[in-house]
């Protein structure tokens, strides 16, 4: 049975990314009336929100030690609430108040998954292969709900309705997480050197070509889901003049799938490791698929014309990232194991810093040299990822042994994880201690005899 935990997480996030696909769809309803760019309120928007969101990563290392994940998913479940409120009485008004408020609520939105990976740890560990996936998934999900539900309530109920509904459901969901997740037990802070500055401790974490290719993995992440969530409602307003109200049954089944594959990769990657593929060869695997199939996606909507052919291969190319979740995502556990939650905020902030230039960066680019432009250097950005976290990432075991030296010997890995290899680690554990005792127990006979042998 799924535990508690993990499913009043992933209603959370779902909730966390569905109010986050609320401005861009209202904001072409606002500039009907208003005469504004809505693409340039969009970009404007989405960078304000990433960087209020970077600044969430920035501090999410050192408020999970103090605070613990629950906390800290409370506070930033508090704040959403609020902020969603504020922004919608501020729409109509200037633009600088409105994006003052998008900044904070991207700091308070930041801390969902930063929190969530916290909260892992306090997942049975044969559960916690399924919590990721579905942790990970909820993200997609929420984002489906918001781009079925949105258009429709603007149309039929008018544009304050959206941010009305997904601020009271986060509210019901804040009193349900409150309640019932209980204190942390077991947190990331157990395994942190507290003597080691920060500083000091990333710089030796970034000096491995591992972690170098899981946070450019993360930037890369960054700049393609800068416009997965924020540019598809603008992309085909402007390049296939479909109207707000028709995004809806155009645009939902590309985050259903891609929750739908962050699943499936997962029971993918356990049915391999079954079946004697590793797990560092697993991982290769699901990155390959997260970056090729939606390189592939993105050169082929460079070319198409039809409605229809661009939200079938749109679909395509979000779903298909999902096969990440088993690649990039889990390498985050393989890797830090109890510290993961950390080393993912550090991945975070360039996610982060990478949609705060992507959000006006593609606005612009779409004015001046079209939306091909933007479509063929997100495929880039794509392919590079892929390349270089596959070539590294047979480095796992050594980033672990730097990383979280002390940390859980069984496998809570992101993906592959089951409870027979929980129970392989346990032997080798039982058998690596049997060995050392008798190494030790041989080395003071030989200092006794030593010690006997020498004149008084």
């Amino acid at each position: 049975m799924i535990h508690s935990t993990t499913w009043l997480v992933s209603a959370a996030l779902a909730v966390n990314y569905g109010a986050r696909g609320m401005t861009p769809v209202v904001a072409h309803v606002l500039c009907q009336t208003a005469g504004c760019d809505a693409a340039l309120l969009v970009g404007s928007v989405a960078s304000a929100f990433f960087m209020g969101d970077l600044i969430a990563q920035l501090v999410a290392k050192s408020w999970i030690r103090q605070l613990g994940g629950k906390q800290l998913l409370l506070i930033g479940m508090l704040g959403l609430s609020l902020l969603t409120f504020a922004i919608a009485a501020s729409l109509p008004g200037p633009l600088s108040i409105l994006l003052g408020l998008q900044a904070a609520f991207g700091f308070c939105c930041g801390f969902g998954y930063p929190a969530a990976h916290a909260l892992i740890a306090t997942v049975p560990a044969s559960q916690r292969s399924t919590a990721v996936s579905l942790f990970s998934s909820a993200g997609s999900a929420g984002t489906m709900l918001s781009s079925f539900l949105t258009p429709l309530m603007v149309h039929y109920l008018g544009w304050l309705s959206p941010f009305f509904a997904f601020s009271s459901l986060n509210l019901v969901l804040l009193f349900l997480v409150w309640r019932f997740i209980p204190q942390a037990t077991i947190d990331a802070t157990s395994a942190a050197p507290k003597e080691a500055s920060d500083l000091g401790e990333l710089r030796r974490w970034v000096a491995m070509p591992l972690v170098k290719a899981l946070l450019f993995g993360m930037y890369a992440v960054g700049v393609a889901f800068t416009f997965l969530y924020s540019f598809i409602p603008t992309f085909f307003v402007e390049v296939y003049d479909v109207k707000v109200s028709d995004l809806g049954w155009i645009t939902s089944a590309a985050p259903l799938l891609n929750a739908v594959i962050c699943v499936l990769g997962g029971l993918l990657v356990d049915f391999l490791s079954k079946h004697g593929w590793l797990t560092q060869h697993c991982r290769m695997l699901m990155q390959s698929l997260g970056t090729a199939l939606p390189a592939m996606s993105i050169f082929m909507l460079c070319t198409v014309k039809n409605t229809t052919v661009a939200a079938v291969l749109v679909t395509i190319w979000f779903a298909s990232h999902g096969f990440q979740t088993s690649g990039l995502t889990a390498t985050f556990h393989d890797a830090a194991k109890v510290r993961a939650s950390e080393l993912w905020a550090v991945g975070n902030t360039l996610a982060k810093l990478a949609g705060i230039f992507a959000g006006s960066g593609f606005s612009w680019m779409a004015r001046v040299w079209g939306w091909n432009t933007v479509l063929v250097l997100i495929a880039c950005h794509y392919i590079a990822s892929g390349v270089v976290l596959v070539s590294f990432m047979d480095q796992v075991e050594h980033v672990r042994h730097v990383i979280a030296p002390d940390g859980e010997l069984s496998q809570p890995e992101g993906r592959g994880s089951t409870e027979e290899s929980t129970s392989s680690e346990d032997e080798k554990l039982s058998e690596n201690s049997k060995l050392s005792t008798a190494s030790t127990t041989a080395s003071a006979q030989v200092r006794f005899r030593a010690q006997k042998s020498k004149p008084s």
